[in-house]
């Protein structure tokens, strides 16, 4: 009949991202060079040495995040963090979110409204940092 409402699909609210969505982890020295003992096994770095860590993620099609969702993770004990960081998150030349570093080695991206529109989404985050001087245990620790 003519007077039928049609009832539209409740929206889907912003919420944490449970599922894992890093792909990889790079590590790199000052001097752009992987850490990685079965890539670059030559390559060792002291504690208290600069490196750069990358975090690759993807989202896969038809994932069902929207606005306002989020991913958080820590990045592990094996760096230190001197100041907080902030910066955003490109895919193609598009901003589809934020990412913060706190300085309780928690991270956090914040995806916006693009996500929603795009496919094949990927990206990383870069920190900078040192390998802690007050890590103890074995000079070969799993990052």
């Amino acid at each position: 009949s003519p007077n039928e409402q049609q009832v539209s699909p409740a929206a889907a609210e912003p919420g944490e991202i449970t599922e894992n969505i890093i792909t990889d982890v790079i590590l790199k020295d000052a001097e752009g060079n992987v850490i990685d003992e079965s890539d670059n096994p030559g390559n060792i770095q002291e504690l208290g040495g600069q490196v750069f860590i990358q975090y690759l993620f993807k989202l896969e099609n038809n994932h069902g995040y929207v606005d306002g969702s989020t991913f958080t993770f820590n990045l592990p004990d094996a760096f230190d963090v001197f100041n907080k960081v902030n910066g955003d998150l490109v895919f193609n030349g598009d901003t589809i979110g934020t990412f913060r570093l706190s300085m309780n080695k928690e991270v956090v991206l914040t995806f916006n409204q693009k996500i929603e529109d795009l496919s094949n989404i990927e990206g990383k985050v870069q920190f900078e940092s040192i390998f802690s001087e007050t890590l103890t245990g074995s000079v070969n620790q799993i990052i």
